[in-house]
């Protein structure tokens, strides 16, 4: 038997560096929604408290608390009308926001939200404190990076964040700050991936057989690797068992997974059978080991009673016939040594077989 070298390309590396000029949920620019209701949020968002959608500049009357506006015939026009289209989102209190639905992210991935602000820009209730105007980026209800500042008479001004989302589903938001009541308006809200992260699968934990040779790779560009014997090629081969794990980086960060891979057999037994008859009827004409499982560097020597070599062989599908030197030899005890690696470690077997005739 030779050595069985087995290759398996068990980590499957994928890399992409993707921009999406689009944004990543629809209707970021607020232009659709229930026309019927005067406090309106835009299609596939959650308005809260006073947060509602603004249609050709139009606004109903902020009433401070009221979960939306109310509408008693006293609108106003904004002075900047939207930014992109006809429809905008307008916050009025502190406690304002709007959230998009759910999004499904395959793999870690890095994102940058951006948004058009403007305001306060008047008009409202006397009592609006415009100074205190400020909003934030939110992921999953929770806000995320520094507020920003919205200077009385800002115009359309955008503003931009970037963080990482994990696996799963994540919904993006724009939380209004501070208790006070002040104006301020958003369109083109979007979420872009910026790029994503590897994605690496060593897949299931294996096992080889004894002298099996596994190659892991991890071959990608713009990609390092980091192996658990702090090695850096693309590439890890290894014959023993244990556990193993790769770090994987790109520009988005870092990623890593881990395989167990055990030795079957890893105890191999060689069988012999104590005597044979070389008398050429084809039954037990024929002395050698048999293994159960792979192996290498063999080497088979049989020794008479008197310590004299009658044989010797490094082929493993080679068996003694009971001859040396093309002279039968005569029946009796004879000794045997087996040499072989397995797992890379070197074993040795010896015994004795009775040459009958």
């Amino acid at each position: 038997m030779s050595t069985v070298k087995y290759f398996l390309s068990a980590c499957i590396l994928l890399f992409f560096f993707v921009e999406h000029k689009a944004q990543i949920f629809p209707n970021g620019d607020f232009e659709s929604g229930d026309a019927t209701d005067v406090c309106h949020c835009p299609t596939g968002f959650t308005c809260v408290n006073d947060a509602g959608r603004v249609v050709d500049g139009i606004h109903p009357l902020f009433v401070l608390g009221k979960q939306g506006c109310v509408n008693n015939g006293t609108n106003y026009v904004s002075p900047l009308g939207a930014f992109n289209g006809t429809g905008y989102v307008y916050f009025y209190a502190g406690r304002d926001k709007i959230t998009s639905r759910d999004i499904k992210f395959d793999e870690g991935q890095l994102v940058e939200m951006c948004v058009w602000y403007s305001g306060p820009q008047g008009a409202g209730e006397l009592t609006q404190d415009t100074a205190l105007a400020h909003f934030s980026f939110a992921i999953d209800g929770v806000r995320v990076g520094p507020g920003r500042e919205v200077p009385t008479g800002t115009i359309w001004t955008q503003y931009c964040y970037t963080d990482t989302v994990t696996t799963g589903n994540h919904n993006f938001g724009i939380f209004s700050g501070g208790p006070a009541k002040y104006s301020m308006w958003f369109d083109g809200f979007s979420v872009v991936k910026l790029c994503d992260l590897p994605v690496i699968d060593l897949g299931r934990d294996t096992t080889l057989c004894s002298g099996e040779t596994i190659t892991l790779a991890a071959t990608s560009p713009n990609t390092s690797c980091l192996w658990s014997d702090h090695s850096t090629d693309p590439t890890f081969i290894t014959q023993q068992e244990g556990t193993y794990w790769v770090q994987v980086s790109n520009a988005c960060g870092t990623v890593s997974d881990t395989v167990l891979i055990q030795l079957a057999d890893s105890d191999c037994k060689v069988y012999t059978p104590n005597a044979f008859s070389p008398n050429w009827d084809n039954v037990n004409d024929q002395f050698a080991p048999l293994f159960h499982c792979a192996f290498s560097d063999y080497n088979f020597i049989v020794f008479d009673r008197w310590g004299g070599k009658v044989f010797h062989t490094n082929n493993p599908r080679k068996a003694w016939d009971g001859t040396f030197n093309g002279s039968v030899c005569p029946a009796g005890v004879y000794v045997y040594l087996v040499h072989y690696s397995i797992g890379g470690k070197m074993k040795v077997e010896k015994g004795s077989v009775v040459l009958m005739r």
